[in-house]
């Protein structure tokens, strides 16, 4: 799974982990580096000029054990349905 970035004219709204295929499916971008409000044109993130200064904000939590389980089962349950 990686990270994506769901953007709404030229920001980004919200950030999410997804599998590639179906992140491309929802137009989704890769987003290695960034988070909500930054921009993003041509393929390249800016970051909002309150952020560019402090690359602290930007780093994000790595996830516990617990949180990928849960996302495991999140997804089995959505791929149980689709069968």
């Amino acid at each position: 799974m990686n990270t994506f970035a769901i953007i709404e004219n030229n920001v980004v709204i919200n950030i999410v982990i997804a599998e590639h295929e179906y992140a491309v499916q929802q137009g989704w971008v890769y987003c290695p580096i960034g988070g909500i409000g930054w921009s993003y044109n041509e393929g390249v993130f800016s970051a909002p000029e309150s952020t560019i200064e402090s690359t602290e904000q930007i780093q994000r939590p790595t996830p516990t054990k617990e949180d990928l389980l849960a996302q495991l089962e999140a997804l089995q349950q959505q791929i149980q349905a689709l069968v």
